[in-house]
Parts: C-alpha cells; structure tokens; sequence
C-alpha cells in the first residue's frame, strides 16, 4: 500500500537500463516499471502523441534522448511533457538542465487538482508511477484538507444553530420556571400583609 505523504525522494532522470521482452531497451525511467508493450521499435503505438509541448508522436521522438512514462490507464507521455503538466516545479527544486536538486516547501499554498491524464482524464495512481508521487499526495492531502475544512465549517454552522435554539428554548424554560415561583412569592407576599 502507498503512502499518503508527500515523497521526498528526488525523481531519477536516467534512462531505464533494463531490457524488455521483446529484446530491445527500456524507453522508460530508472526506478519506474518497464514499459513492456511500449518499445520504440516494434510497438503498435508509434503514432500516438506523447510529447505535448512540441506535439511530437513516439515515431518522432528519440529514445535515447527522450524518456516515456506510462500512467495507470495505459497512455503514455514523455517526461519532460508530464513533468511540466503535472507541475513538477512546484514541488521540486529544478536546475537549468531540468535535473531536480531538493525539494520545494509545499505547505504554504494548496494543490489546485488532482492531476489526471491527458488523453483520457483518468486520475494518475501512486502505484502506477513513483515519479509523481510528491505531486499526487501533495494534491490528495489538499483535497482532503479541503473537504475537512469545508466540512468542519457547515458542522460548526450547525452547532451555532443547535446552541442558539437551545438557548431560545432556556429562555423560554425559564420564564414557564419562574412564572409561578414568582406568582406564588406574590402571593404570600399579599397574604402576610
């Protein structure tokens, strides 16, 4: 089972130096699952569009260059594209050559949203990939820490009403109480006179 804190490991950038099935190398990260089914060579997904910032296919893109990740869902993206839509930089330190060099202090503002795939919007998984997990706990907390705020406010609002209703009705019971102790003292009061 994944954590639920924000990781403090920094993001490996090197190239995956496994090897797939089908014989040819890894197109992925170092520390992230393999990308079986996702060879540069002999995949059927060439011409998917997995570089978003200069719209390139996977034919297109250099391998050796450029490393992919696969999300939970089955799309697949480079890096440097996920890194920058997922927003990365807001957690991690990032140098003029992109490598993270420590982590950003991320309790002082919150997470817009969850981040989610770019082709089909499904929610990307901790156990998926390592390499978003300080982004995806980050944004999990921040909703949590929403709802709970957001909660704790309209059950407060409802223990105001509850207080001042029960304050009415005190009130109220009050004066029934006092009615006729005070109809009774006026009464002795009259008659000793």
């Amino acid at each position: 089972m994944p954590c639920a804190a924000p990781c403090n490991r920094l993001p490996c950038n090197k190239h995956c130096s496994k090897t797939l099935s089908c014989g040819h190398r890894c197109p992925g990260i170092c520390g992230e699952v393999c990308a079986e089914g996702y060879c540069h060579q002999c995949s059927d997904k060439l011409e998917a569009r997995v570089d978003f910032l200069e719209m390139k296919s996977y034919r297109e893109i250099d391998v050796d260059e450029t490393l992919v990740v696969v999300l939970g869902c089955g799309h697949f993206f480079t890096a440097e594209s996920l890194d920058r839509i997922l927003g990365m930089s807001e957690v991690y330190e990032v140098d003029g050559y992109g490598e993270f060099t420590g982590l950003k202090d991320v309790s002082g503002d919150l997470a817009q949203l969850i981040p989610c795939c770019l082709d089909c919007k499904c929610l990307v998984r901790q156990f998926a990939t390592q390499r978003y997990n300080r982004v995806i706990n980050r944004a999990i907390l921040d909703e949590m820490s929403k709802r709970f705020l957001t909660t704790g406010r309209d059950e407060l609002r409802e223990l105001k009403q509850r207080i001042a209703e029960l304050e009415r009705n005190l009130g109220t019971t009050r004066e029934e109480i006092m009615q006729p102790i005070l109809q009774a003292k006026a009464h002795v009061t009259s008659s000793l006179t």
